[in-house]
This record gives C-alpha cells, structure tokens and sequence, in this order.
C-alpha cells in the first residue's frame, strides 16, 4: 500500500488525512505516544520500504 501510493505521489496526501483523522493533539508529548502514532499511521513500513530502496541504489 505505502509503496504504491509513494510511486504515485500519493503517499503524502493520504498521510496527511490520516494524520489529521487519527492522531488527537497531545499537550503533553511523550516518546511512546509519538512510537504509537507512527506505528499506527505504517510510519515503520515505509521507513523499511524506503531503507530498503536505498540500499539497492
């Protein structure tokens, strides 16, 4: 899913909704909170995608 949307330049866009949808405003920001919300959003899958890519280049 990440991969396709980030080839088509579509990656971004649908973060941003997701973002906006799923992650409230904390007042007070913790590290876990933060690791939570990424793993959440599929943050780490694109990371490796994107890891994985530039290792191949």
């Amino acid at each position: 899913m990440y991969t396709t949307n980030c080839m088509e330049g579509n990656f971004q866009q649908s973060a941003s909704r997701e973002i906006e949808e799923h992650i409230p405003v904390f007042s007070n920001n913790t590290s876990t909170e933060v690791e939570v919300n990424s793993r959440a959003l599929g943050f780490d899958e694109f990371n490796n995608f994107l890891n994985n890519l530039n290792n191949e280049l």
